[in-house]
């Protein structure tokens, strides 16, 4: 098969033996190694007027089927020939090139047809053919306006005597300006006089040159146009808040003209962003500013913007600020709470809404200012107990502040409300002054025995006898433990909806004491009952006193080292104490028969 494939593709033409063929098994394909393609050109410098003569060639004189003329480098842009050969002028050769430069490199490449199937030759080498009077037309600024200068230039080649140069515009050539020195300098306003017309536009200026040659003057190709720009007012822009898009605002320049500008978008604060203009598909321009939430609401829940524009080339030469729009932020959040009072156990309802009956995407709950505890909730209802709330809180404060904010989805973005306003719930421990009495009187009644009562009391009151006979009600062990924090839990419920703060482990000395005996027991319990009269009587002419009385007493402890005779201070002047018997006294009642008491 591979003896049939040699001989059906050998050449109708003889290949010089140096031609090398190869077959590829696994690609079924094969290729000819042919000479390189040779390029000679007529001449290498030449006039934009002149032409010259290109042709491809190869060194076996092998039948060519068409010939490719690139440029060098490029072979998007081919001129093709089946003669091999190209006859172009240097203005031709200017254009082909796209006016990279006035030396231009060219090669070529053939191709040669075997059984049905084209064969690439090698490039040639290149070769360089100059245009000596090529022209490029230079202007600066491109954009400016009626009182502003542009200075135009039309160069030429370094080794070519210049005569002189014609500048021209908007391809009119009857309305030409002469300069001998290739320059020329207008002003935005001459300008649109020598193109007849108004600002704002955009004009194309061309030039070309002459060279005197055996007293001819020889003009060179016409260069490509430069456009130049005059603007005279800047016209107001507008801007545009797009609502699908909660951070896009666009500042809209009405100019179809070819210029660059810089637009600068503005709060009641001040300059917030610059940004580059882009060009739409009707020549008007535009800026876009992409903003976050954040920047447009730092301070208020309205943003007031407005926007100018500049000329890149001019940026001291400023358009009339734009007609200000107010973008209004979310409907601040609104937290409501079923409750403002609660005990641990008990259970309060908080809803975050807003006031537009907004669809809000999820509600985020906050306590006591800080947002890196929050609870979030996609109904924006929260149920809460009030042991959940202490543990959330991380036990703070029995009073805890809890605020909410909720979320909208605009254009796949979220979107942040205000936060609400705070809301303040408090946890209570003691529920009311009835419950505690109550609690001291279940607390009293756990008394285990009559002995051990007495016994606990004349301890208490032995160790805690006082001048002028008095005393103060010390916290007593065992039984006596029961009374103190029946005490205690009475006097935090004196004042309804606070809890009393303890800052000290110093006990408080109210003592109820109920002596329940037979035999001399009845004595002593007369004696207590009078106790006990006295402070209910004193406990309801100075209640507002009570609190401060315990303090005080807790905060100013007595030792047994006292003077008898030393006057009590006016500190103490609302202590509440009451006379009791000697030791004597409380020796023998605690020795009578049947109850035995150890002192």
């Amino acid at each position: 098969m591979l003896h049939e494939l040699k001989q059906n593709t050998q050449p109708t033409h003889n290949f010089s033996t140096d031609i090398r063929f190869s077959y590829d098994m696994c690609n079924r394909s094969y290729s000819l190694d042919l000479p390189q393609a040779k390029l000679t050109a007529s001449a290498s410098v030449i006039m934009e007027t002149d032409t010259v003569q290109l042709s491809c060639e190869n060194t076996e004189d092998l039948k060519m089927e068409m010939c490719y003329f690139n440029i060098y480098g490029s072979d998007s842009n081919s001129k093709l020939s089946s003669s091999c050969q190209l006859s172009l002028t240097g203005s031709e050769i200017s254009i082909w090139s796209e006016g990279q430069s006035l030396s231009v490199r060219i090669t070529c490449f053939y191709t040669v047809k075997n059984s049905q199937v084209l064969i690439t030759s090698p490039h040639s080498d290149p070769v360089t053919v100059t245009i000596q009077n090529f022209s490029v037309v230079k202007v600066s600024p491109d954009v400016l306006s009626e009182s502003s200068s542009v200075k135009m230039i039309c160069e030429t080649p370094a080794d070519v005597t210049v005569n002189q140069s014609f500048f021209y515009i908007n391809s009119d050539e009857k309305n030409m300006k002469l300069s001998p020195s290739c320059e020329l300098n207008l002003t935005g306003a001459e300008v649109l006089i020598w193109a007849a017309v108004k600002s704002p536009a955009s004009v194309d200026i061309n030039c070309f040159y002459t060279i005197h040659e055996d007293g001819i003057d020889k003009p060179s190709s016409r260069s490509p146009a430069a456009t130049v720009t005059v603007l005279g007012a800047l016209q107001k822009p507008n801007i545009v808040y797009h609502s699908d898009d909660q951070s896009l605002v666009s500042c809209e320049i009405l100019l179809s003209v070819r210029a660059g500008f810089i637009c600068s978008l503005y709060t009641e604060e001040g300059l917030l962003h610059q940004t580059d203009s882009q060009k739409s598909q009707s020549g008007d321009h535009y800026c876009l500013f992409y903003l976050s939430h954040s920047e447009l609401f730092t301070r208020s829940v309205n943003s007031q913007l407005s926007c100018d524009y500049s000329l890149n080339t001019e940026p001291e030469i400023r358009s009339q600020r734009s007609d200000t729009i107010t973008i209004r932020d979310l409907p601040q959040a609104k937290l409501t709470a079923s409750a403002s009072l609660i005990k641990e156990t008990d259970t309060v309802q908080l809803s975050c809404e807003n006031t537009e009956d907004l669809k809000m995407e999820m509600c985020v709950f906050n306590i006591n200012g800080r947002e890196s505890n929050s609870k979030l909730s996609s109904s924006c209802k929260l149920s809460l107990t009030g042991s959940q709330i202490s543990i959330w809180s991380e036990g703070q404060s029995s009073s805890v502040r809890i605020t909410c904010f909720y979320t909208l989805k605009k254009s796949r973005v979220l979107i942040t409300s205000p936060h609400s306003d705070p809301v303040t719930v408090q946890i209570s421990t003691a529920t009311s002054t009835g419950e505690a009495l109550i609690t001291a009187k279940e607390t009293f009644s756990t008394a285990t025995s009559t002995g051990e009562a007495l016994t606990t009391a004349t301890q208490t009151l032995r160790s805690s006898y006082l001048v002028r006979g008095s005393f103060s009600v010390s916290i007593a062990t065992s039984t006596g433990e029961a009374l103190t924090k029946a005490t205690e839990t009475f006097v935090k419920a004196s004042t309804p909806g606070k809890t009393a703060v303890i800052e000290t482990p110093k006990p408080k000395t109210w003592l109820i004491m109920a002596l329940a005996a037979t035999g001399g027991g009845v004595f002593l319990s007369g004696l207590m009952g009078v106790c006990l009269f006295c402070i209910s009587v004193r406990l309801r002419r100075k209640r507002s006193l009570m609190i401060a009385s315990v303090a005080a007493i807790s905060q100013n402890p007595v030792s047994d080292d006292i003077d008898d005779n030393k006057e009590p201070s006016e500190e103490n002047e609302d202590a509440v104490y009451c006379t009791v018997p000697d030791d004597s006294e409380l020796d023998s009642l605690a020795q009578m028969p049947n109850h035995p008491l150890t002192i």
